[in-house]
């Protein structure tokens, strides 16, 4: 596969630092934090290759936090499908960011409810005790999917079915993540 012009959007919080590991050190990649318009993320997102999406958010988008400007909440959300539409090879990891990529037919590969902080633990139904166990997942994914970025999607999804999925046989945090990663291509 060719190098291509990567698009990081991370809407970064001291949950989702963990995450900037995926894009440190990439080559031909724009990194994307705060302060841009909205109508500026979706022309970041037209011109580049491949988009990648780190955040918080659900099924409707991804959260602003007030990070970006002339936004409704939402920084990715269905202004940004045409866009999207356009590429086969994005990767969104938000909570729900599955069912948007269902929702709207996004080529991509994609989470579903992720673990990644101790107050979301209820969601696996996972107890308190089994915090010591984030960290560990969290740090194992972003390594495991930074191997692989430059796979196809399903290869992308058959590798961290492989290799998270040997983290997830002793990790209670990262077998829930696991069983909750997707991908779809047409």
């Amino acid at each position: 596969m060719k190098p291509q012009k990567t698009m990081y959007l991370h809407v970064e919080d001291p949950t989702t630092t963990f995450l900037s590991e995926l894009y440190k050190d990439v080559p031909q990649s724009t990194i994307i934090n705060k302060g841009l318009s909205k109508n500026q993320v979706l022309d970041q997102i037209e011109w580049h290759d491949r988009a990648v999406f780190l955040a918080h958010g659900t099924s409707r988008g991804v959260l602003n936090f007030g990070m970006f400007t002339d936004c409704n909440g939402y920084i990715i959300d269905e202004d940004a499908v045409p866009f999207l539409k356009q590429k086969t090879n994005s990767v969104f990891i938000w909570c729900y960011a599955s069912d948007f990529q269902r929702k709207y037919e996004l080529e991509g590969f994609s989470s579903s409810m992720f673990i990644s902080q101790e107050d979301e633990l209820w969601v696996g139904n996972l107890s308190s005790n089994m915090a010591k166990f984030i960290e560990p997942s969290n740090t194992s994914f972003v390594s495991i999917l930074k191997e692989c970025m430059h796979l196809s999607n399903q290869e992308i999804y058959d590798y961290l079915k492989e290799h998270y999925g040997k983290v997830a046989l002793t990790n209670p945090v990262a077998k829930f993540n696991c069983d909750h990663l997707y991908y779809y291509t047409k």
